[in-house]
C-alpha cells in the first residue's frame, strides 16, 4: 500500500496499531463501529473500567489513532467515514468529545457544520461534497484550513483513575501496599462513577491481599457492589432488592437530565443504546446491557440480576410497587424453537425471584427468543410471553419514536414524557 501503485479496497478488522498509510496510499477511510477489545483480559479491562455512561477512553484514544492513520502531514488530506450509532454518539457526547485533541474535536465540529445543511439530502449528494475534498476544491481546502486556525496544543488530559492506579503501583514496588492501598481507596471516594470506583477498590483489595486478607475481602464487597465486573469476594454478594423508585415519567425526566446534556445527545445515546438490542451470538452481553439501560431510559427498576449475584435471571425490572418482569434474554439462539432447558431456566428465575421477594410481589416471566414456538417436551412458566424478532422490532421503534418526541419538545418535562410514554404504549399498562 505505500508503494504508490492503486491496491483497491483494504479491509483490516480491529487494528489501529502499526499502520501508515501517506499520501495517495489512503484517500477513503471507513471506521465501522466502535473499536472494542476481543482479547479476554483487554475486554474485561474494558467493561471494568467504562463508566457508566459507556465511556472508555482507550475506544477514544483507537478512533483518533485510526482516523490519524490517513493523515500523516499537513500537506496529506483524507476523507474519513465514522459509521455506527454507538460511534456517532462517542464523537458527540460532551463527556467523550473534550477526551479528543483540540484539532480533531475543530474538525468533528466542521463535519457537524456540513452534515446540518445537508440533512436529509441523497448519498449522491454527500459523495458530491467528498468530491470537493478529493480534487482538492479550492473553496473546500480554504474551508478546512479555517478550521483548524488558531487551534492551540492543550495538555493532555488523563483519567484520574488512571493516575491513581500508577501511583499505587509505583507505591507498591517500593515496597509499601498500605499506602497503596490507601491511595486507591481515596481514589474511588472521590470518583463519581461506581463502575470505576469499584475498579479501583478491586485493585486495592489485590495489594491489601499479601498482607490484610480480611481487609482485603472487605475491600472486594464495596467493589463488588459498586462494578459488577470485578472479582466476587469469598462471602459472596449482599442482595438488595429492586425496588419501584416512583412516578415513571419523573424517574425518566430525572435520568435524561443527568445523562444527557442535550436533547440531541440524548437522540444519538437511544440510537446507541438500541443498536445493542438485536439477536446476536456474539452480543449476548452486550443485549443484557442494553436492556439494562433500556429499563432506566424508561424509567424503571433495572438490573442484571446473574451478572451482579451469579444467579437468577438475565434481566429484572421494576414496573410498579409489587409488579416486575424477570427477563430470561436468549438472543443468541439459533434454533427454530424454544429450547427445553431454556424454558427450565426462566422457571428457575422464577423460583429465585419467589425466594427472595415476599408473596404479595408478583413476576411476569417474559422470554427475549428469536422463535415463539415451543420444543415438544417443554413447558412454559405460567403467564409466559415471549418477546421475539417483531416484537423487539416494535419495541425498539417505539423507544426510537419516544425519544424523537422528546427531543422536538419538553425532554424533560414529566407531564409531555408522561403523555409520550402512553402514547407509544411504553408505560407498564402498555
Amino acid at each position: 500500500m505505500r508503494s504508490g501503485e492503486h491496491v483497491g479496497l483494504v479491509v483490516v478488522a480491529n487494528k489501529y496499531d502499526g499502520i501508515d498509510l501517506p499520501q495517495n496510499a489512503c484517500r477513503i477511510l471507513v471506521i465501522d463501529g466502535l473499536p472494542e477489545s476481543f482479547d479476554g483480559d483487554d475486554r474485561l479491562q474494558a467493561l471494568m473500567q467504562r463508566s457508566v455512561g459507556g465511556i472508555d477512553d482507550r475506544q477514544v484514544q483507537r478512533i483518533e489513532q485510526g482516523m490519524g492513520r490517513g493523515v500523516r502531514s499537513t500537506e496529506d488530506y483524507c476523507a474519513v467515514f465514522l459509521l455506527g450509532r454507538r460511534l456517532a454518539h462517542l464523537t458527540v457526547d460532551p463527556r467523550t468529545l473534550d477526551r479528543f485533541s483540540p484539532a480533531t474535536r475543530k474538525q468533528l465540529e466542521a463535519s457537524r457544520n456540513v452534515a446540518r445543511r445537508m440533512s436529509n439530502t441523497p448519498l449522491a449528494k454527500v459523495l458530491e461534497t467528498v468530491q470537493q475534498l478529493l480534487d482538492r476544491d479550492p473553496g473546500w481546502v480554504r474551508f478546512a484550513r479555517l478550521q483548524l486556525q488558531g487551534v492551540l496544543p492543550e495538555t493532555a488530559q488523563i483519567d484520574t483513575t488512571a493516575i491513581a492506579m500508577r501511583n499505587a503501583f509505583d507505591t507498591v514496588m517500593a515496597g509499601d501496599h498500605a499506602s497503596a492501598v490507601l491511595l486507591l481507596v481515596t481514589a474511588a471516594e472521590g470518583s463519581t462513577d461506581p463502575r470505576r470506583s469499584g475498579a479501583l477498590l478491586e485493585q486495592a483489595a489485590v495489594y491489601a491481599d499479601p498482607h490484610q486478607p480480611v481487609q482485603a475481602q472487605e475491600l472486594l464487597a464495596q467493589a463488588r457492589s459498586k462494578n459488577d465486573y470485578v472479582l466476587k469476594p469469598l462471602s459472596g454478594i449482599a442482595f438488595t432488592p429492586l425496588v419501584h423508585e416512583g412516578a415513571q415519567a419523573n424517574i425518566t425526566a430525572t435520568r435524561l437530565t443527568s445523562v444527557y446534556g442535550t436533547p440531541q445527545a440524548m437522540r444519538v445515546g437511544v440510537e446507541a443504546m438500541l443498536e445493542k438490542l438485536k439477536f446476536d451470538p456474539l452480543a449476548t452481553d452486550d443485549f443484557e446491557e442494553g436492556w439494562l439501560e433500556l429499563g432506566h431510559f424508561l424509567g424503571l427498576g433495572s438490573q442484571r440480576p446473574e451478572r451482579q449475584l451469579g444467579q437468577g435471571p438475565d434481566n429484572l425490572w421494576a414496573l410498579e410497587p409489587g409488579r416486575y418482569w424477570v427477563v430470561e434474554a436468549k438472543t443468541g439462539a439459533t434454533s427454530s424453537f424454544v429450547a427445553k432447558k431454556d424454558v427450565a431456566q426462566l422457571g428457575q428465575s422464577m423460583l429465585w425471584f419467589g425466594n427472595k421477594y415476599a408473596p404479595d410481589q408478583s413476576a411476569l416471566p417474559v422470554m427475549i427468543h428469536p422463535e415463539r414456538k415451543l420444543w415438544k417436551d417443554a413447558t412454559a412458566p405460567h403467564g409466559m410471553r415471549v418477546i421475539d424478532h417483531q416484537v423487539l422490532g416494535e419495541l425498539v421503534a417505539s423507544v426510537r419514536h419516544l425519544a424523537s418526541g422528546l427531543a422536538a419538545d419538553g425532554w424533560n418535562d414529566p407531564a409531555r414524557i408522561a403523555s409520550l410514554l402512553e402514547g407509544h404504549g411504553l408505560t407498564p399498562e402498555g
